[in-house]
């Protein structure tokens, strides 16, 4: 089990960087989310500005700390609308409590940007409250969609920059330069650390060590990362990598399923071939990426989370955008 003190609570989580962008990523939303919304998740310290909860986004990105929360609040929601029910069972509410704060101190100019997140808190073995850190870049331009050293998107429940090439059902790549890595997927993925989908007693009980190992994460951990089978049916392939989030991080082995493994690995258990893929939870984040039904799946049936597959509000292949337009695209087709 991967185990982190972090302001004096223990973490169960990842830390993540952002790599320069290559071939990766994408995504898309079917409808509108705010009318369908259940409160599963509370970002407790929004538009703190003081304190130990202030969130520091009026630090980090100035005049655009609004736009900047509104994305992190639609990855938020994002999760909120497939975890229908965390199934706490100790009759209390049903809600899962997240603080989230960008760093303290900026990573210095020229740096790779990173995040961390974990849960810190249980209700009857599952994740209640969980906390985020975000870094930001020193003296990095601001203006337009752009500050602190992200693209900071406007419509955030929608991909309509997102019109490049398909990597998947749930991936796919920018259409122009951004200007800076996006938040939104980001924080989606630090989000899924906080669910629980990270190296902890919970998910290696339910995963298996193939003790294959990972050549395509790089630079390669120490000692050399494997890669974890979730057996317990939903038959998806993981990796012990952990990058080492941004600035001066150095990759680690979490000892567990840490992150979906990458497109280019594989694994074989009782004769049957398991494979990588461009995924929401990749030890990586160059372009953007929703829920993948099978990410969904593994917290599902780790922590008896009652879901909805991400798949029914929409995938890369048809999305609806915050002016109406329906896009239902399929040269995804002639590349399958």
């Amino acid at each position: 089990m991967k185990q982190r003190n972090e302001s004096k609570r223990r973490i169960f989580g990842a830390i993540d960087r952002v790599r320069a962008p290559r071939r990766r990523r994408a995504a898309a939303v079917a409808e509108a989310l705010e009318s369908r919304m259940l409160l599963s998740i509370s970002w407790v310290n929004k538009g703190v500005s003081t304190g130990d909860d202030n969130d520091r986004f009026d630090l980090a990105f100035g005049t655009l700390a609004g736009q900047a929360r509104n994305v992190v609040q639609a990855a938020i929601d994002f999760w909120s609308r497939s975890i229908n029910s965390f199934n706490y069972g100790d009759g209390g509410d049903n809600v899962y409590q997240m603080k989230i704060q960008m760093n303290e101190l900026p990573f210095p100019a020229g740096s790779t940007l990173g995040a961390s997140a974990g849960f810190y808190a249980e209700r009857n073995g599952k994740p209640s409250k969980g906390s985020m850190g975000i870094g930001w870049l020193f003296g990095a331009p601001q203006g337009g969609n752009n500050a602190a050293g992200y693209f900071l998107d406007p419509t955030p429940y929608e991909s309509s920059e997102f019109q490049g090439k398909f990597d998947d059902a749930f991936v796919r790549e920018k259409t122009a330069d951004l200007g800076g890595p996006d938040l939104f997927s980001i924080t989606l993925h630090e989000l899924g650390h906080a669910m629980g989908l990270a190296s902890n007693s919970q998910t290696e009980a339910q995963s298996i060590d193939t003790e294959y190992p990972d050549t395509v994460n790089t630079p390669a951990s120490e000692p050399p990362s494997t890669l974890w089978l979730y057996d317990n049916g939903n038959g998806s392939l993981w990796t012990e990598y952990n990058s080492g989030g941004g600035g001066q991080g150095t990759p680690a082995n979490a000892a567990g399923p840490s992150h979906f493994a990458p497109a280019g690995t594989s694994a074989v258990r009782l004769g049957v071939t398991y494979h990588g893929a461009d995924a929401l939870m990749n030890a990586t984040v160059t372009s953007r990426s929703i829920i993948s039904d099978i990410e969904m799946d593994a917290a599902r049936r780790v922590y008896g989370y009652t879901t909805t597959p991400p798949s029914y509000y929409g995938t890369t292949y048809g999305q609806l955008d915050n002016d109406g337009k329906l896009r239902i695209d399929t040269t995804s087709l002639s590349n399958s």
